[in-house]
């Protein structure tokens, strides 16, 4: 697909699928909430899971390729992982337009 070795279409995948997962935290902080960005810069927990996600996954892509039986991808290849995983963020606000009715207590 993207014209590069099995190994590097795997780091590809698994970056892509950490990134994803990145934005599923945002999309899926206030499930009502349409404003994926309204208030998590005053959770400094989040933002530092957030954060310890990022820098851990660049690490070990980057540095831990033995320790973590990883390869080294380009920056072009962090794009595309990037992009991908940031189109999540409008699925994820048009399903919240999905109305969900009110569930009545037992």
């Amino acid at each position: 697909m993207f014209n590069v070795d099995e190994r590097v279409k795997n780091i590809i995948i698994f970056n892509t699928f950490v990134f994803c997962q990145v934005v599923n935290d945002f999309n899926s902080r206030k499930l009502e909430n349409k404003k994926m960005f309204e208030g998590p810069h005053k959770n400094r927990l989040f933002m530092g899971i957030i954060g310890m996600t990022v820098i851990l996954q660049i690490v070990m892509v980057e540095v831990l390729n033995d320790f973590a039986d990883t390869e080294k991808v380009n920056w072009g290849q962090w794009e595309i992982c990037i992009a991908i995983a940031t189109l999540s963020w409008p699925i994820g606000w048009i399903v919240k337009l999905i109305p969900v009715p009110e569930m009545e207590d037992c």
